[in-house]
């Protein structure tokens, strides 16, 4: 009895087995047999084969249901499954949809002008917009790196992944691609430029940047007016640009900040000084002097300026040949340039603030150029001359002085021949 119910048992297991063995091999026919021999232009490719695609927050539509896939992908012959090879150039498939994106600008992002779409963007789904292959900044740092985009200060845009708020990714006019040209970029965020590091109000600046405003839209309201005539246009643009500058009286304006170069002072991503400074620059008002303290100035400037106590060439801030530049910076309480310049304008002559803080204060600046020297009235002393074709004009006496005076002789050589 025993033996038979085990015979019994045996059976059914075997029949169960092969029960479940043509089940499964129904279940797995489609994957064992390979791939169709032929494409059926019906049939969903996502369905059975390429399961992976269609699963992320984002799809390309050509790919959303399976059966456009021969948009892309085209086929080599209508009874095979096979497909013609890959163009060396990409986006030749993808301006067939795409062709608003077709180059038509001057500056263009390489991946873009080479066709290789695919750089950064997945042909068939993801998670990010756009269909982008990871989230911004992780992708343009694929190519750019993570160190343009490292320091104890990084731009707003950057940190928070907003590239794209300067930069077009594909093609633009400007250089680099930027949206527009700055320094009407930076203005687009920085409308309070008019304040320097230290909070100084410049009214020169602000008045320079609203004349520049209307001016600038003085000259896109005529070119918009003027399809058939943009040279009466541009005529009629530039004297509104010019009146409106006119009117701003006796404005000096720092050459960086009037040819629209923000980023010869200021990184435009990330730096380890405040204010996106582009080398170390001291925002105190009393700083030791050290040449490379004020890495930012010399970029441009001779530091010799500041070296010599006594100099005939080196600077035309000088009384004969006391150097009134080293006198003021070269100082364990040295005064940073600053305290006496504004960065980007000024009703002044050069650039001499017209007020400047001292602790809690507000103080008054005035000063006079003459052709040989000037008088300059700060708060921090009285009004006091100086002229480099005479000795004794300077009569300043807080600080030691340091060399001895230059002669007559010497003074009148090199009159006329002094940096102004």
């Amino acid at each position: 009895m025993d033996n038979r119910n085990n015979g019994l048992r045996n059976y059914a297991v075997y029949i169960g087995v092969g029960v479940l063995s043509l089940v499964g091999l129904g279940f797995m026919s489609p994957i064992l047999a390979g791939p169709p021999a032929k494409i059926d232009t019906e049939a969903s490719c996502t369905a059975s084969c390429h399961q992976d695609y269609g699963k992320q927050k984002h799809i390309h539509p050509a790919a959303a249901t399976g059966q456009n896939c021969k948009f892309c992908h085209k086929p080599a012959a209508a009874d095979k499954h096979a497909f013609k090879p890959q163009p060396d150039n990409i986006s030749d498939i993808c301006f067939e949809c795409h062709d608003e994106q077709a180059p038509s600008k001057k500056v263009r992002h390489m991946p873009f002008e080479s066709g290789m779409c695919t750089s950064c963007h997945d042909p068939h789904q993801s998670d990010q917009a756009k269909l982008l292959k990871s989230p911004l900044p992780q992708l343009c740092q694929t190519c750019h790196g993570e160190d343009m985009f490292k320091g104890k200060v990084v731009h707003g845009p950057v940190a928070t992944g907003k590239c794209l708020d300067c930069h077009h990714p594909h093609q633009e006019e400007n250089p680099r691609m930027l949206r527009k040209e700055p320094p009407e970029l930076c203005f687009d965020c920085h409308n309070k430029v008019q304040k320097d590091a230290q909070g100084i109000t410049l009214p020169a600046t602000k008045q320079w940047l609203d004349a520049k405003a209307k001016a600038d839209k003085a000259k896109d309201d005529a070119k918009a007016k003027a399809d058939k005539a943009k040279d009466d246009a541009k005529a009629k643009a530039d004297k509104a640009k010019d009146d409106a500058k006119a009117k701003v009286p006796d404005i000096y304006l720092h050459p960086p900040f009037e040819a629209g170069l923000c980023t010869t002072c200021h990184k435009p991503h990330a730096t380890d000084s405040r204010r996106l400074l582009a080398a170390p620059y001291p925002l105190a008002f009393y700083a030791t002097y050290a040449e490379a303290t004020y890495g930012l100035c010399f970029t441009c400037h001779d530091s010799q300026a500041f070296k010599e106590p006594r100099t005939l060439t080196d600077t035309g801030f000088r009384s004969g040949n006391l150097n009134l530049h080293y006198r003021h910076v070269n100082r364990d309480k040295g005064r940073y340039c600053g305290a006496c310049h504004s960065p980007h304008g000024s009703t002044q002559p050069k650039l001499i603030n017209t007020s400047m803080h001292f602790g809690t204060r507000t103080l008054g600046m005035k000063y006079e150029k003459t052709e040989t020297g000037g008088t300059c009235a700060p708060a921090c002393h009285s009004s006091i001359d100086y002229d480099r074709c005479e000795t004794g004009i300077y009569t300043m006496k807080t600080t030691p002085r340091k060399g001895k005076d230059a002669t007559p002789g010497e003074l009148q050589a090199a009159c006329g021949k002094e940096k102004k």
